[in-house]
């Protein structure tokens, strides 16, 4: 993930420059209420109030001339370049209808939501900050009594989230580039808006990786790995790939307490048949990368623990290969076995998963999920290599979850650093002793 360069100084980065376009129109409605810009504010802006809850008006923006509502002007705020953002308003009747009610005594509409949309990807992390004025210029109350100002931060997932001071608010993702305020107890009276503010800033808090999921690669993740792969489209993980994750971290150098990722493992305890539920490839299949895996390997993990039965977690995967544990001990047993911060969703990686994560070792550029890596383009002195305390020297590779097709002996591992590339290598999955194949576990979140 690109990290974004801020400058500290500059607290407000906007500019304005109010060209005047008519975007729809929409029926008269009952009432007026004239909404406009400040000078410094850039952006196209709609009011919409949501019928039966609410009513609506006529608008006027920067100009004498009243326009019916659903019409804007088309400008932007300095995120969003030449990208125009349209903001829609929403009020409520907070008003408790009396027995006989009249115009005066039955209504009392309050704006009550906002919604932003067209918001482009120059916003990730960014804070677009909203704010309303009477027409006087004086800031209205929105929220929370006093709050005025409306802080939401876009993350680089195409998420929103409340930024500073969002106690009586709440922020609801709509799509990639739009998302509603809700505020709990709306405070302005829908006739007091006369303008509506919107304008980008660097980030008013900090979201870090391991509490709120903002993570760069390389980043520390929340189960104390390193974070080596992100989507920010997402895709499907999880035991049954249910869930949707948008990172994979690995687990650290000393993951097993020791400093070595194992020693010769077997992959199952069993050749006799192929794992059923597991991803199973020819070997020119993953040569061709033609169908990714990214997330698979937590179901590969547990359909390979569950099939198999036994699962030794005391075995120290740098001793295991004794007549005591040498048929309760194997891969997917030790890798699902780890608890790196206290998370339980570790697990063997699918070939896919193994070959992104040789790709951020190498250092690789990343073109898409189905590039080969090159093992060979990393030394064991390789600055990633040893941070993360790989075994990267020639005859050893590290298991996947995936097996082969037609080969029910054999499962894929990665070599590193010798002449042999991805994704050519298969080992036998009861290989045991020194030489043979390597375990890291990864998780997905």
């Amino acid at each position: 993930m690109a990290d974004d360069n801020f400058d500290d100084g500059d607290d407000l980065d906007y500019y304005h420059d109010d060209p005047d376009q008519e975007i729809n129109d929409k029926p008269d409605r009952k009432k007026n209420i004239v909404i406009g810009f400040c000078a410094s504010v850039v952006l196209i802006i709609s009011a919409i109030f949501y019928l039966p809850s609410s009513i609506g008006g006529s608008i006027a923006i920067n100009t004498g001339a009243n326009k019916e509502f659903g019409v804007g002007v088309s400008a932007t705020t300095a995120c969003s370049g030449s990208t125009p953002l349209i903001v829609r308003l929403g009020s409520t009747n907070v008003h408790t209808p009396t027995p006989f009610p009249t115009p005066t005594n039955n209504l009392k509409f309050r704006l009550s939501e906002i919604i932003v949309s067209g918001v482009p990807t120059s916003c990730d992390r960014k804070d677009l900050i909203i704010r309303a004025y009477d027409s006087a210029g004086i800031k209205l109350a929105l929220f929370n009594s006093s709050s005025s100002d409306v802080y939401v931060y876009k993350s680089p997932l195409s998420t929103f989230r409340a930024g500073l001071n969002s106690e009586g608010l709440t922020v609801t993702k709509l799509t990639s580039e739009s998302f509603k305020v809700t505020f709990t107890g709306p405070e302005s009276n829908s006739v007091d808006v006369a303008n509506i503010s919107i304008e980008s800033a660097s980030p008013s808090m900090t979201f870090t990786c391991a509490v709120h999921f903002e993570c760069n690669i390389g980043d520390v993740g929340p189960g104390g790995g390193t974070v080596f792969y992100l989507s920010s489209l997402g895709f499907n993980c999880g035991v049954n790939l249910t869930s949707t994750c948008n990172y994979l971290e690995v687990a650290p150098t000393l993951w097993n307490g020791i400093s070595v990722d194992g020693n010769g493992q077997k992959w199952s305890l069993t050749n006799t048949k192929a794992v059923p539920n597991v991803e199973t490839k020819t070997s020119a299949e993953l040569t061709s990368m033609a169908s990714g895996s990214i997330g698979l390997g937590a179901k590969n993990t547990s359909s390979i623990v569950t099939y198999t039965g036994l699962c030794d977690v005391t075995a120290n995967p740098s001793t295991g290969k004794t007549s005591a544990n040498q048929n309760t001990t194997y891969a997917a047993c030790l890798a699902s076995a780890y608890r790196g911060n206290t998370k339980t969703d570790w697990y063997l990686p699918a070939w896919s998963e193994l070959n992104q994560l040789c790709k951020y070792v190498t250092f690789q550029f990343w073109i898409t999920d189905a590039t080969a890596c090159n093992p060979t383009l990393a030394s064991a002195s390789g600055a990633r290599v040893v941070a993360l305390g790989l075994k990267w020297r020639s005859g050893w590779a590290y298991w996947t979850s995936t097996q082969v097709t037609n080969a029910v002996t054999t499962a894929f591992g990665l070599t590193t650093n010798n002449s042999i590339q991805p994704p050519t290598i298969g080992g036998n999955k009861l290989n045991w002793g020194t030489g043979g194949q390597l375990i890291r576990p990864i998780r997905a979140f």
